[in-house]
């Protein structure tokens, strides 16, 4: 009989429909709400960014394309026989008595210009100790310091920071220059526009350690031939830094030794 009527109740209970408590409905309307409201925000800040991105994009390119008319990069296929020939902008350019100067690819920028052979004239008569230089190596030093203050334009632009900073401020204040400061100078250089073309996005395999300038072309040509590049530019390198620090060893020529070991904050990876 006890059993009986303890299983009635049961039954009572079973039947009985289940109600949430009162006292909870508000809690889940409330967070209902609030994860309703947290992704119409979420949304209006990606919409905001997005066009905040496209304006800085916009102002980067603008700024790029200024910098690259100031300090504009061009090379040239010379010959002993075209040198000959009267230019018509000869004013800006000094008389060269080696011919084998003359011959290969010379690299202009603003009036000036270099090659691997006019660097290599310029490291030997610094390591003689000269006070001045002649005439002939005034371009390829004019040409590397160029280069330098396009360099530092191009990082301010696209608020980047390499390993090892080198100014034109730097060099004008210098007391002594030598081969070894040269050299070193120079792969400065070199590692400031690789790591450069990495952090905006291009592929390290179309990038030449000991070609500052062609990489300096190929990088303007990424950044105004196609405007999605800027954008997708962040605050970190875009690639496993890995392949580019063995690259860099690869191709880094024995005599420009480095003072210091590359910064492990360019370690990180997105």
């Amino acid at each position: 009989m006890r059993i009986a009527m303890k299983q009635s109740e049961v039954n009572k209970l079973d039947t009985t429909p289940h109600s949430k408590p009162s006292q909870f409905d508000a809690v889940f309307t409330s967070q209902s709400n609030f994860i309703s409201r947290a992704d119409i925000k979420k949304k209006e800040k990606s919409e905001r960014l997005t066009k905040l991105e496209e304006e800085v994009a916009k102002k980067r390119l603008k700024y790029c394309i200024h910098a690259c008319r100031i300090f504009p990069v061009q090379v040239y296929d010379v010959n002993v026989e075209s040198v000959t020939v009267k230019s018509k902008n000869s004013k800006n350019w000094a008389v060269v008595n080696d011919s084998e100067l003359q011959k290969g690819l010379r690299i202009a920028i603003r009036n000036s210009y270099i090659n691997d052979k006019l660097r290599a004239k310029l490291a030997n008569q610094l390591s003689n100790g000269t006070i001045s230089l002649p005439l002939d190596l005034h371009p390829p030093f004019a040409a590397f310091t160029n280069t330098l203050q396009l360099v530092h334009l191009l990082s301010v632009i696209f608020n980047f920071r390499p390993p090892e900073t080198l100014s034109h401020h730097d060099l004008c204040i210098r007391e002594r220059w030598t081969k070894e400061s040269l050299n070193r100078d120079w792969s400065t250089l070199c590692d400031a526009v690789i790591y450069l073309c990495i952090f905006i996005g291009m592929s390290h395999t179309k990038l030449k350690y000991t070609d500052p300038h062609h990489n300096l072309i190929a990088l303007a040509s990424f950044v105004v031939n196609d405007y999605n590049n800027i954008n997708r530019i962040g605050s970190r390198p875009m690639c496993d830094l890995s392949e580019v620090h063995a690259l860099i060893e690869a191709q880094r020529p024995e005599d420009c030794q480095k003072k210091d070991e590359l910064d492990e904050s360019w370690t990180f990876v997105d």
